[in-house]
């Protein structure tokens, strides 16, 4: 299984996110029903990449086009564990923040 690329390194405002799905039901007499819609987690990881040049980009660019859609391991640095993701957009920008450099930002999603 494809890897995603440890270089760039994702800056530390990057985030880890757990979800978990829960349906609430408000009634009448103000109760309000909780329970969750299912027993699995999903997980998110929101990826900032500050200052990287044009050539980094080029490496996430081939990675992004290569394995949009598809499943792929991702090593979170944080905890040492290797999670299966996918891109959880369609689409990668790179915004030009001086000559040669610029900022861009990936979301994965835990499968």
């Amino acid at each position: 299984m494809p890897t995603f690329p440890s270089s760039p390194c994702a800056r530390v405002g990057s985030s880890k996110t757990v979800k978990n799905s829960i349906l609430k039901t408000p009634f009448e007499s103000n109760y309000l029903q909780v329970r969750r819609t299912s027993t699995r987690k999903r997980l998110m990881f929101d990826l900032k990449f500050d200052i990287i040049t044009e050539a980094e980009f080029v490496i996430l660019e081939t990675f992004f086009n290569s394995y949009v859609g598809t499943i792929f391991d991702y090593f979170y640095p944080v905890d040492s564990v290797t999670y299966q993701v996918t891109f959880q957009n369609d689409q990668l920008v790179f915004n030009h923040t001086d000559k040669g450099y610029g900022n861009t930002s990936i979301i994965l999603e835990g499968i």
